[in-house]
């Protein structure tokens, strides 16, 4: 077992990712999770889409600069921990904690419109993660 979002299950998530086929704009989407009390919105991990998607450990600085190259648009999404948990349990649809103001979504969310079907592949290929994963 490994637990939600710790750098083993983003280098296992990476490993799923590498088996996703997918080309398109380059494109970070930033994945924060606030701690219980609010504060620290550093815990998490980025998808980084271009030729492939990988899945890298979030920074422990706060990085302000688009994608890191200065160049890669970047989505960030930020939600409570619970909730970025039930999410990547697939106890509860992203879409909806979007729609009830859950999570705040942040960039050029369009960008995201290239990258719809990878994302429904990454999603389908996460059962074997979930099924490893520690969830609390």
């Amino acid at each position: 077992m490994v637990a939600f979002a710790s750098p083993e299950w983003i280098a296992a998530l990476d490993t799923i990712l590498q088996g996703v086929a997918a080309d398109g704009p380059a494109l970070r989407v930033r994945y924060r999770f606030l701690s219980e009390d609010g504060a620290d919105r550093h815990h998490g991990y980025d998808l980084v889409f271009g030729h492939g998607v990988r899945a890298e450990p979030a920074s422990h600085e706060v990085d302000t600069r688009p994608g890191g190259d200065g160049q890669t648009p970047v989505v960030t999404v930020v939600q409570p921990a619970s909730v970025a948990r039930e999410v990547a349990a697939g106890r509860v649809a992203a879409q909806q904690t979007l729609l009830d103001g859950t999570i705040e979504v942040s960039g050029p969310v369009t960008a995201l419109l290239a990258w719809v079907d990878t994302l429904q592949a990454i999603d389908a290929q996460l059962g074997q993660l979930r099924a490893q994963t520690e969830w609390s």
